[in-house]
């Protein structure tokens, strides 16, 4: 992992950061969640030692997300696919 002169993080605080993401982070696209992956230093994360605790948490955090904004979520990537489209065809 390169760390820039930072201190390298552990798995556990690296599952703390992945709380900074955002819920509806695994419908987001690879490049997106790589993005914010670096952003927050968690490339490296492999989810390592998570107890049952941990995974109900974890679970929890990406179902929290309500339906209605999941929805304004896929609208608004396809608006921006849309708009990338048409860019391109002009």
């Amino acid at each position: 992992m390169k760390n820039f002169g930072k201190r390298a993080m552990g798995e556990r605080e690296m599952f703390e950061m992945s709380f900074q993401r955002p819920s509806n982070f695994f419908q987001l696209t690879g490049e997106e969640q790589w993005d914010i992956d670096e952003s927050l230093g968690i490339l490296d994360w492999g989810g390592d030692d998570l107890s049952k605790e941990d995974i109900e948490r974890f679970e929890n955090h990406y179902k929290s997300k309500s339906a209605k904004i999941q929805i304004y979520s896929i609208i608004a990537r396809y608006e921006r696919i849309r708009r990338r489209k048409k860019e391109f065809t002009r």
